[in-house]
């Protein structure tokens, strides 16, 4: 508490853009990280659903990405939100797949146990109140009018064009609860989904460029996974997070599955067939390490990469 209580009077010192309690819920969250679990920085309770837990960090995300502080003067504060916002991605990456959360809940066998599932008890249905809800629904003003849903859905539109894409989505929620049998409706809503999906990668992607240039490979690798996790159709994302796991030489089987994505997205790509061929050699796959070289040479036979590979590749034979 006293250290907590300094780093508030220095804070208070700096001339910096956020409000005084966001200073102090910064501050609070940057103490109690090295005392929290995955689940708790996440604010979950143990035994989270993967779905939980992505939509935690999206929220999370909300509040302590680094770009939503874009040209705001942060001072001593700006470690703070990376070191925050990092631990907020491990902590993603490892309760999402169900391998990482197994092997993390075996080391921290000191994590309370989730409570059994309760068993579903059937409720004949009620006819009566069946029919007051309906009754109430049609009353609904979201519900009321037909017209609504093509008011939501116009306004949804002007929204995506505007990058607004949170704000569209509600619009177009509240729209097919109006109409959930409008084939056009559920197709928007798909299509703005995936386009928040992509632009969220787009954004994280810059950020894991932005981190890697400056040296912070452990904060490059959890935005390129995060952006490879948005947009699952990038092979851009995905050999980056490929090509940095393995530097790191951590989540090696996260990364060769990364780097095959990326080659399957685009594979006449002389890089990403010699990143795929050098991880299989070192994972002990030599001659389907070969194979990728000798693919690359049909594209390249002269590029560096590829005669160093091949090289390599015949050593090991």
């Amino acid at each position: 508490m006293i250290g907590f209580m300094a780093r508030a009077d220095q804070a208070d010192s700096e001339h910096i853009d956020l409000e005084p309690a966001r200073q102090r819920e910064i501050l609070q969250m940057d103490e109690d990280l090295s005392r929290m679990n995955h689940f708790e920085v996440l604010r979950l309770p143990p035994g989270a659903s993967p779905a939980e837990v992505k939509q935690a960090y999206y929220d999370a995300s909300l509040k302590y990405h680094p770009d939503r502080f874009f040209q705001k003067s942060l001072g001593s504060f700006a470690p703070r939100i990376e070191r925050i916002f990092k631990r907020l991605t491990e902590a993603s990456i490892a309760l999402s797949d169900p391998k990482k959360r197994r092997e993390y809940q075996r080391l921290h066998p000191e994590l309370p146990k989730p409570p059994p599932p309760q068993p579903e008890v059937y409720h004949p249905p009620d006819t009566v109140r069946a029919t007051e809800r309906r009754a109430r629904l049609a009353k609904h003003p979201y519900l009321a009018r037909a017209p609504r849903a093509g008011e939501l859905m116009s306004r949804a539109r002007k929204l995506r064009s505007e990058g607004e894409y949170e704000e569209a989505i509600r619009d177009l929620q509240a729209a097919a609860r109006s109409a959930p049998q409008d084939e056009e409706l559920r197709v928007m809503l798909e299509e703005t989904r995936n386009r928040q999906r992509h632009e969220r990668s787009a954004q994280e992607l810059k950020r894991g460029e932005t981190a890697e240039a400056r040296g912070d490979l452990g904060l490059a690798a959890g935005c390129y996974c995060a952006a490879a996790e948005l947009d699952k159709r990038s092979p851009t994302a995905a050999a980056k997070a490929a090509r940095v796991l393995k530097a790191l030489g951590k989540d090696l089987k996260l990364a060769l599955d990364l780097a095959e994505r990326a080659v399957a997205l685009q594979p006449f790509s002389i890089d990403y067939r010699c990143l795929l061929g050098e991880m299989l050699a070192d994972s002990g796959m030599r001659k389907e390490a070969k194979v990728q070289f000798e693919e690359a040479a049909k594209i390249s036979p002269e590029h560096p990469k590829v005669k160093s590979g091949l090289k390599k590749a015949r050593w090991l034979f």
